[in-house]
């Protein structure tokens, strides 16, 4: 009924009958300029914490939206619990990924370096932006969390999620293999090696890590982008058919 309003993620704390003043120059200028909004105009505001509201346009004034919340239409949902682990690489091409992983409900995105990762920065607010514009575009209410770990093997070390290492050196394993084989309700990361790939010795440190589980694509040699989407979709395919979040 609501599907074609315009969604906005707010991080405020949203209550029916509550008005909120948006002063952010980028949102201010988004409702304004961009979607030339007016008095009245319905829209639909949310975030994670309190779910989804149908909302209107309370005023407008210079630099100054006042919204006006109406009434609940949509509680937060869970997400599939599967995170995906990519080296920093070209940013136009990790603008692309990260919209396509939220597309794909995953819970969480772990940025890290390793030795033939080329030098990208960690740029955080940046991602954060992109997280949320790929939130309000795909209907989705929870944003996945993000973090950037100098050393991927603490993380790992600490982690009582299932790791499945996509490695283009594996030739036993496949991933579509061993999804049957995690325990049930038990966290799936997905970690994808750097363009240049992973070095002998870090696969075999990996490898030694509790619930690292080392896996292969298929035969072809794929991008960073191309075998994170592939992965995915193989994993939240069968996390759907099974039933399991």
């Amino acid at each position: 009924m609501f599907t074609k309003l315009r969604r906005l993620y707010l991080n405020n704390k949203l209550v029916e009958a509550e008005k909120i003043i948006i002063t952010d120059k980028e949102v201010t200028n988004r409702l304004v300029n961009v979607l030339r909004m007016s008095v009245g105009d319905r829209i639909r505001v949310f975030n994670q914490t309190n779910g989804e509201f149908l909302a209107n346009i309370a005023a407008l004034k210079k630099g100054q939206v006042t919204i006006e919340i109406e009434k609940l239409i949509r509680r937060n949902t869970d997400e599939f619990s599967i995170g995906l682990i990519v080296p920093l690489f070209k940013p136009d091409r990790m603008r692309w990924l990260i919209e396509k992983a939220v597309e794909m409900r995953i819970e969480e995105i772990v940025f890290y370096r390793s030795q033939n990762t080329q030098k990208y920065s960690f740029q955080d607010e940046k991602i954060a932006k992109q997280i949320i514009s790929a939130c309000e575009q795909s209907e989705r209410i929870s944003l996945p969390a993000i973090q950037f770990c100098e050393n991927i093997e603490t993380e790992l070390v600490r982690s009582e999620k299932t790791t499945l290492l996509c490695n283009e050196r594996e030739k036993k394993y496949s991933i579509l293999g061993t999804l049957p084989t995690i325990k049930q309700g038990m966290g799936i990361r997905i970690m994808i090696g750097p363009e240049g790939g992973f070095t002998e010795g870090e696969i075999n440190q990996l490898k030694e890590i509790k619930d690292v589980f080392s896996v292969h694509l298929g035969k072809t040699i794929m991008r960073v982008e191309t075998a994170a989407l592939y992965s995915l979709s193989v994993a939240t395919a069968y996390l759907e058919e099974d039933g399991y979040k």
